[in-house]
């Protein structure tokens, strides 16, 4: 989930959190085991602007991004501002991420359709959830940052409830039976 944020946070829109490191200062190449490791490790001063976003709506904005993400075509990757595609690294898997160190190792490669549907669901309850949550009278996105923050934190474990109570959860491993993590489990 790392790469994930890291890369939400380099596409941030109007304005990115993050630099892309590859992209800064002189490009140069420095090659370990035939690969390019270069990254801009004395970063200019930039005219960045401040964010106005509390975690709350960084979270909601993390949400629809990645509900709203080419999973079909697209690789999250955190190297490069440029689109990186499935095609390109001749990869198959429905959750494409690429390692940042290992160039053609696939982070995601063990997530498989019923794993990425159930993530996408619980992206997508997520985000109903918390938009739909009312506090005080007031309608979520109607609130203010602060206030989401709390919502989020109030509705926290209700939030995991409801994703672990999701049709399709993988069962627990220890014990084959659906409702728990293998943390929680009773029956071992």
């Amino acid at each position: 989930y790392m790469i994930l944020l890291i890369h939400f946070l380099q596409r941030l829109k109007p304005h990115p959190l993050l630099p892309v490191l590859q992209e800064m200062g002189d490009m140069k190449e420095i090659l370990v085991d035939g690969w390019d490791v270069y990254f801009c490790d004395k970063a200019p001063k930039l005219n960045w602007s401040q964010c106005n976003l509390s975690v709350g709506e960084l979270f909601m904005q993390f949400l629809e991004y990645y509900l709203n993400f080419d999973w079909d075509n697209q690789v999250v990757q955190i190297r490069q501002t440029n689109v990186l595609t499935k095609h390109e690294k001749c990869w198959d898997k429905p959750m494409c991420i690429e390692d940042p160190f290992e160039l053609e190792r696939n982070l995601g490669y063990r997530i498989n359709r019923p794993m990425f549907t159930f993530i996408m669901t619980a992206f997508e309850v997520s985000h109903l959830l918390v938009f739909s949550s009312l506090k005080e009278g007031c309608i979520f996105n109607r609130v203010s940052g602060e206030e989401r923050d709390d919502v989020i934190g109030e509705h926290g474990n209700s939030l995991l409830t409801k994703c672990r109570n999701l049709a399709g959860y993988p069962p627990c491993f220890k014990c084959g039976r659906d409702g728990h993590t293998p943390e929680r489990c009773l029956y071992r």
